[in-house]
């Protein structure tokens, strides 16, 4: 049976606007930098997390910016192994989420596209 995953609804946040974001374009940016960690070149000096809409994107991005910047490979094993130590693995959707991501990402070579 599939998994399914759900957002929680902040009432606090009902009158405000959404911002631009595209929930596919965080996605396939995160599994191209999942799948393919050259990708990172790309995208490292024009993304940050707060260019990401989801929390758990946030949370995924960070860990990866992390694990860049002591240039350890960012697979599903490291990076779930990251968020895990950081206490973050549930808040993201866990290791399915990841693999997810990873699996649902039509081209890496396309980050910077997904990344605009």
């Amino acid at each position: 049976m599939p998994e399914s995953y759900f957002i929680e609804r902040d009432p606090a946040l009902d009158g405000l606007k959404t911002p631009p974001n595209s929930i596919h374009a965080e996605q396939s940016v995160l599994g191209s930098l999942i799948i393919d960690n050259s990708a990172w070149d790309a995208v490292a000096d024009k993304l940050s997390e707060g260019d990401f809409y989801l929390r758990s994107h946030k949370l995924i991005f960070r860990a990866i910016s992390q694990l860049a910047e002591q240039q350890i490979p960012f697979d599903i094993i490291t990076l779930s192994e990251s968020l895990k130590s950081l206490g973050d693995l549930d808040a993201v959707g866990g290791l399915s989420y990841l693999i997810v991501l990873s699996k649902d990402t039509p081209c890496a070579t396309n980050v910077d596209a997904y990344a605009n």
